[in-house]
C-alpha cells in the first residue's frame, strides 16, 4: 500500500502521517502479483473462512491494531481494506465498538452485503460519517454503485479514476484526493 498511496501521501505532505496495519492472515499470491513482484501479500481474513468467528477475530485484531497507534483521524483501506474500514463504520454506527477516527476513505471495494462477510452486518440505513469512495472506472458495477450507497449521500464524496483495481500515482490524482481530505475534515 505504501506505494499505491504514493501520490496521495507527496500531496498531503507532513500534514498527514500515515501508519499501515498489515493484514494478519500471510498469503502466497494475490491478483495483484503480476505487478508487484516480490512483495509479500496478506488478507484480512483467511482464503476460504469467513465464518462468524473469524470476523470476530478480525474486529478484534483490527481494534487492538487501532488502539495501539490511538489517535487516527482517518482511515483509509483499499480492496478487503476497505470491507475492514466498512465494517468498523457499520459497527460504530449499531455502537458495537466506539468510532475513534473521523473520516472513512475506501478504495476499490464492494459493499459488505456482497458476500464476503456475513449479510447481518450489512448496512440496514446509510452509514451518517463523512467518507470517501475511490474506484476505477473500469472496476465491476458492483464496486461503482454497492459502497458508495451505503454511506450518507450528503457527506460521501466519489472519486473515479482510470487505473482499474489499484490507485493512480500521478501528482494530480495525488492532488485531488488531498483536497477531498482536506475538505471532509474541514467540514
Amino acid at each position: 500500500m505504501e506505494h499505491q498511496l504514493s501520490a496521495i501521501r507527496a500531496a498531503l505532505g507532513e500534514t498527514a502521517e500515515f501508519v499501515f496495519i498489515p493484514a494478519p492472515h500471510a498469503t502466497k499470491s494475490s491478483y495483484l502479483s503480476e505487478f508487484y513482484e516480490g512483495m509479500d501479500w496478506y488478507e484480512w481474513l483467511p482464503r476460504n473462512s469467513h465464518s462468524a468467528s473469524e470476523v470476530n477475530v478480525l474486529i478484534a485484531y483490527a481494534m487492538q491494531q487501532l488502539e495501539q497507534i490511538r489517535h487516527v483521524d482517518v482511515l483509509l483501506g483499499f480492496s478487503q481494506g476497505a470491507m475492514v474500514v466498512e465494517l468498523l463504520d457499520r459497527l460504530a454506527q449499531t455502537s458495537s465498538i466506539r468510532r475513534t477516527w473521523r473520516l472513512s476513505v475506501l478504495c476499490s471495494v464492494v459493499a459488505l452485503s456482497s458476500g464476503w462477510l456475513p449479510k447481518s452486518l450489512a448496512a440496514s440505513t446509510p452509514h451518517e460519517v463523512p467518507s470517501i469512495h475511490i474506484f476505477g472506472t473500469n472496476e465491476h458495477k458492483e464496486v461503482q454503485t454497492q459502497l458508495p450507497e451505503c454511506y450518507a449521500a450528503d457527506k460521501r464524496v466519489v472519486i473515479k479514476h482510470a487505473a482499474g483495481h489499484d490507485l493512480p500515482r500521478d501528482a494530480e490524482f495525488g492532488r485531488k484526493v488531498a483536497k477531498a481530505i482536506a475538505a471532509a475534515m474541514d467540514g
